[in-house]
C-alpha cells in the first residue's frame, strides 16, 4: 500500500518537474535537445523504479506463498502423526511444541537477513549511480544554459536568470513536499 502511494507521488513529482522544465524551457531554450534528453532520463528513472517495484511485489507474493505453504505442510503434518494408534497417555508426542519448525525459523530468519543485506546494497548502489548520472545530467543543462546566456543580449540574460532561479525554488519546494510526503 505504502509502495503505490510513493509511486503515485513519485509520479506527480516528475509530472510537476516536467511542467516546470517545459515551462522554463519556452523562456530560455531555443533548442530542444537538451530537453529531450532530461525526459528520456526521466522516462528512464520512472521505468526502472515501475520494474523494481514489480520485482518487490513479486518477492512479497513469492514470501507470502512460501509462508502458506509452511503453514499449510505442519497443518498436514500434525494430522498424519502416530498413523492412527493411539497415543498413551494423552499427553503427546514427547517433543516440545514448535521443536520441528525452529530450524525452519532459524533458515528463516538468516534467509530474511540475507535478502535485507542484498536489498541495501542494492539500493545504495542504484542510488550512487542514479546521483552521479543526475549530476553529470546538471553539469550538461548547466553548460547549456551558460551558452545560452553567451548568445543573449543583458536584458535577456537577466530575464532568464531570473526565471532559472524562480523555477530552481519551485522544484526545490516540490522535492521537499515530497520528501515529506505530503
Amino acid at each position: 500500500m505504502t509502495m503505490m502511494r510513493w509511486l503515485r507521488h513519485r509520479k506527480v513529482l516528475i509530472f510537476a518537474l516536467l511542467a516546470i522544465l517545459c515551462i522554463s524551457s519556452m523562456c530560455v531554450a531555443d533548442d530542444d535537445s537538451m530537453d529531450d534528453d532530461f525526459l528520456a532520463e526521466i522516462l528512464a528513472e520512472e521505468a526502472a523504479s515501475e520494474e523494481e517495484a514489480s520485482m518487490m511485489e513479486a518477492e512479497a507474493r513469492e514470501y507470502e506463498a512460501m509462508k502458506a505453504r509452511q503453514y499449510s505442510g505442519n497443518a498436514g503434518n500434525t494430522n498424519n502423526m502416530g498413523g492412527g494408534k493411539p497415543k498413551m497417555g494423552g499427553a503427546g508426542s514427547g517433543m516440545p511444541k514448535g521443536a520441528g519448525s525452529g530450524s525452519f525459523n532459524k533458515l528463516e530468519e538468516e534467509l530474511k537477513k540475507k535478502e535485507a543485506e542484498k536489498a541495501s546494497l542494492q539500493a545504495a548502489k542504484e542510488e550512487e549511480e542514479q546521483e552521479q548520472e543526475a549530476e553529470r545530467i546538471r553539469l550538461k543543462r548547466e553548460a547549456a544554459f551558460e551558452a545560452d546566456l553567451k548568445k543573449m543580449n543583458e536584458e535577456q540574460k537577466k530575464k532568464a536568470q531570473q526565471q532559472k532561479k524562480k523555477d530552481a525554488k519551485i522544484v526545490n519546494r516540490i522535492l521537499k513536499a515530497s520528501k515529506s510526503g505530503k
